[in-house]
């Protein structure tokens, strides 16, 4: 087998040397010459104008997506915030600016849901999961969610490797050609409760026709000392959250070249630097906590896309990434006062995709290799590594008002470790399958189905961590099914938009990756679960116009979901909800724009729910609802384009936790300047 991989690393090579080559021919050639050896000329071009079709609506499997306008309309002022308001997301929140924010998507877990940062995925072979807080939403232009494919042609293997996916899009620099002006400047600067200030920056520069670049920066410092209720039994105490501070930067570069002959590079360097104190969970009146976590992230990537002609397109990715994460807790209880855990993965990943696309059919063939390695100063860790090979054939038929879609995924695993037993290799092959039928032509109404069948690798953490991991753990298995209606239609002239989506599905957990106790100080990971789940997803979003330059928006989801242990019939944890998933949850918000001040009020709120598999006595989380308040408005003072924002979060200053003994903050403002220049 590490031959075949040799074999299929040195094609890869091979294949990226050609592309270079083919990249140099299009940069350095001249001008396009025809058959007769006289210049070609260009013709100008004719304008066409239509309404384009919402994809999210089209698609065979659920795709919801919201641009940074649609997200300041629904109130949102983070992450953690903005998560919230997609349907079928479970979101954990461990308190604070600096907490850690992971999502759950329809009950599968958050080692399944992937993160994809401008195309490519982000990647933790450490501990499978992503802390969504580290993104800025300020730097963000669309967010998205995919539940299983939206069956893209020029999605990249990888990508379709992840039950569920996060999609991320940044700023991107104006048109390189059709725009007249050559630069933009933006200043954010921010300032909110518990000591909360942050600056970010932005510029975008059109440097020629053909090059254009962005570069993005941001700075953010947090107190985070919040107060909170404490309650123990009858007794309720005033407490305030203590080692808590955080300071973060970002810095980010995106180029973005039109090479020419149909062909486009686009290229981004990235830099993250976190270093926060850890507040600990909450035990009965001590609050003493002296952990830090210093996380630093650098990568570089790079996409080629090329137009061969008007059916054939290629695309080549690359990518290397950098991680470090340094762990300290100060106490007598450790050698020489002090436990230090430090941790370095590296990966570097190459993709390789041809796709061909007519106007009823399309297919396309996509090679990705990924090397994940991880290091330690622990004396009991080995490095380990893992070699990762994906293949996808992908095709899409268009046929009147019917769209079927498939995907097949070949999966190749092969592990490595230095000293010690090594985990379980893996080979796979799993299918995709969606439906979209349109039975009036007339109507923007869609009945749509999807069929998935993939699985998860057991994170390095999961398999070697020293008395936790085990390397005889098989990767873990999920199968989705799911079929939904969409609808959108313009109702009348002063209710231009009605949009609803109603999605059901039926999911199946196999082999599911847990814990469990073998003495007082031993756990050990084991595939001891079986889970199955079921829910409904609803979106809503209408607009109304009452008057010239006034627009009401209405948007709300719902998320019904049963998310239940089948793993042995009369146990104790047998059909009961798992830990943190409440069965109902949701979203509602009222935004008013207008001439003088926009306005935006929003809900959100989740039923009761468990911090044990058990449902033991003291550990359910009561229901919460919180109310949030926006006002923002835009103007201009001499040449500057400024908006002015104010928001008020958990208005009634609601207690609640979304993780056992990290409780979050209660009422807390945010004060937001933009000027753009």
């Amino acid at each position: 087998m590490q031959e075949a991989i040799r074999s299929f690393r040195n094609s890869c090579f091979r294949l990226a040397a050609i592309a270079l080559g083919v990249l140099w021919y299009e940069v350095a050639g001249a001008s396009p010459v025809d058959s007769t050896g006289g210049r070609m000329v260009t013709l100008d071009g004719v304008k066409v104008t239509a309404t384009r079709l919402d994809p999210t609506l089209s698609a065979p499997a659920p795709r919801q997506q919201y641009d940074s306008e649609e997200l300041k309309r629904r109130g949102a002022v983070d992450m953690g915030d903005a998560l919230n308001r997609f349907s079928g997301i479970t979101v954990k929140d461990y308190g604070g600016a600096g907490g850690m924010k992971t999502v759950s998507v329809r009950g599968l877990g958050a080692q399944h849901t992937a993160v994809s940062y401008d195309g490519m995925i982000v990647s933790d072979a450490q501990t499978g999961q992503i802390d969504l807080g580290r993104f800025r939403l300020s730097a963000i232009t669309e967010l998205g969610l995919t539940v299983g494919d939206d069956f893209g042609l020029l999605q990249p293997a990888r990508t379709a490797a992840a039950a569920a996916t996060v999609n991320i899009s940044t700023f991107r620099p104006f048109g390189t050609k059709a725009s007249g002006i050559p630069s933009r400047r933006t200043l954010q600067l921010e300032q909110g409760s518990f000591d909360r200030y942050g600056v970010d920056g932005r510029i975008d520069q059109r440097v020629s026709e053909r090059f254009a670049f962005s570069a993005i920066g941001s700075w953010m410092f947090s107190g985070n000392d919040y107060p909170f209720t404490l309650v123990n039994g009858l007794t309720e105490t005033e407490e305030k959250r203590s080692n808590c501070r955080m300071t973060t930067w970002h810095g980010q570069w995106n180029g973005y070249w039109d090479v020419g002959r149909n062909s486009l590079l686009d290229a981004k360097l990235y830099y993250y630097d976190n270093n926060h104190h850890l507040p600990g969970v909450v035990v009965y009146y001590n609050p003493y906590s002296n952990e830090k976590l210093h996380d630093r992230n650098a990568f570089a990537q790079m996409r080629w896309l090329k137009s061969l002609n008007s059916n054939w397109t290629l695309q080549v990715m690359g990518k290397y990434n950098w991680q470090e994460s340094k762990y300290t807790n100060r106490s007598d209880i450790y050698p020489n006062g002090i436990l230090l855990q430090n941790y370095w993965q590296r990966e570097a990943y190459a993709s390789a995709l041809v796709a061909y696309e007519d106007r009823q059919w399309g297919v396309s063939y996509a090679a990705d290799y990924f090397y994940d390695d991880l290091n330690s100063n622990q004396k009991v860790f080995s490095d380990v590594a893992r070699h990762s090979i994906l293949q996808s054939l992908t095709a899409n038929l268009s046929w009147g008002p019917v769209r079927l879609s498939g995907r097949l995924l070949g999966s190749i695993f092969r592990n490595h470790v230095s000293a010690g037993e090594t985990a379980l290799n893996a080979e796979r092959l799993t299918p995709s399958l969606g439906l979209s039928y349109r039975p009036f032509k007339q109507e923007v109404f869609f009945l749509r189905a999807f069929y998935k069948d993939i699985f998860r690798m057991p994170t390095f953490t999961e398999n070697y961590y020293y008395h936790l991991g085990s390397t005889d753990i098989l990767p873990e298995r999920t199968h989705q099914l799911g079929a939904g209606i969409t609808f959108n239609r313009r109702m009348a002239a002063w209710w231009p938009g009605l949009k609803i989506t109603v999605d059901g599905y039926v999911n199946r957990i196999k082999d599911k990756i847990t814990s469990v106790p073998i003495n007082l100080h031993v756990w050990r990971t084991v595939n001891l679960g079986e889970v199955h789940a079921k829910g409904v997803d609803i979106n809503l979003e209408s607009r109304f116009r009452p008057a010239q330059k006034h627009m009401v928006t209405l948007s709300g989801n719902y998320t019904l979901q049963h998310v239940v242990d089948k793993t042995f019939p009369g146990g104790q944890t047998y059909n009961k909800q798992l830990p943190y998933l409440p069965r109902y949850s949701g979203c509602l918000s009222l935004a008013y724009e207008n001439p003088w001040v926009n306005f935006s009020a929003s809900g959100q709120g989740a039923s009761s729910r468990y911090s044990t598999q058990e449902h033991s006595h003291g550990t359910q989380f009561k229901g919460y609802t919180l109310i949030n308040l926006s006002l923002w408005k835009p103007f201009s003072l001499h040449t500057l384009r400024m908006e002015a924002r104010a928001d008020l979060q958990n208005l009634f200053d609601k207690q609640y936790s979304l993780i056992a003994g990290y409780p979050m903050p209660g009422r807390a403002y945010r004060l937001t300047l933009s000027i753009q220049f």
